[in-house]
């Protein structure tokens, strides 16, 4: 599982795009996830989940 650390601002583009801070980049393995989760966590703070991370998450609170 990747795990990222550190609290980044982060923005969003003219089309309501996120984009991924740089120290979250520089984070990523060489052949990093490419599809990520948004999912509103505590203290009205966002958590990025990679695909892979999030599908047992799901399916689990989906039964």
């Amino acid at each position: 599982m990747i795990g990222f650390l550190g609290e980044y601002e982060a923005t969003l583009d003219v089309k309501g795009r996120f984009l991924l801070p740089a120290g979250f980049k520089k984070q990523l393995p060489e052949e990093g996830a490419t599809h990520f989760i948004i999912n509103r966590g505590f203290e009205k703070c966002l958590t990025l989940y990679p695909q892979q991370s999030w599908d047992p998450i799901f399916l689990r609170s989906a039964n």
